[in-house]
């Protein structure tokens, strides 16, 4: 079998199909997300090594700066970070300067202010509300699963997940009110 072996990381892959390791995949995702970035990157080697004996990795087309101006022509668009680290463990002068290179990318490529930030996993610390505020940022989401309220300042998302368009359109048109589908959505994420 394909296993990561990590120090700290005690998760076995359960078997060779589908949902064992979409579920294993999803645990390791989660295990080095809750690490510091450079201890993570000190352990990018073994995970390389695992993937390259794997085959070859599709990979997974991100949206473009033509897609993402034509989804601001009808969308708000906002940044999700630059380096997509867990921004609560992180400086405040980290956090500054992934906000600015968030803005000089707004600015260069998208010709528009940074007004809106998601947190990567919601993950923050509460000065660095005030950070986004003092940088002109107005909409601020973290990811607290619930519905806003219209006195809000920080304004929660829900997170969802499926293997389809159909899948996470039942997600969000029921979470939510149904647990049937919110079983659905979290069925893969363990």
């Amino acid at each position: 079998m394909n296993e990561i072996r990590l120090p700290g990381f005690h998760r076995r892959l359960a078997g060779d199909g589908y949902d064992c390791r979409l579920d294993y995949g999803l645990s390791l995702l989660a295990f080095l997300k809750g690490l510091d970035r450079t201890v993570r990157s000190g352990l990018w080697r073994d995970i390389e090594a695992t993937l390259s004996r794997a085959g070859p990795i599709e990979e997974t087309r991100l949206m473009t700066v033509a897609d993402a101006l034509e989804a601001a022509r009808v969308h708000e668009v906002g940044a999700h970070s630059y380096n997509h680290e867990l921004m609560g463990f992180e400086s405040d002068d980290f956090f500054q300067k992934d906000i600015d290179r968030c803005s000089h990318f707004f600015r260069k490529w998208l010709n528009r202010a940074l007004e809106i930030y998601a947190f990567p996993s919601g993950s923050y610390r509460p000065e660095q509300i005030e950070i986004l505020r003092s940088k002109g940022v107005r909409t601020i989401l973290t990811s607290v699963e619930r519905y806003a309220s219209r006195l809000d300042t920080l304004f929660p998302r829900f997170l969802l997940y499926g293997d389809s368009a159909a899948e996470v359109g039942l997600c969000a048109l029921e979470l939510p009110n149904s647990w049937q589908a919110r079983i659905i959505c979290v069925r893969k994420m363990g």
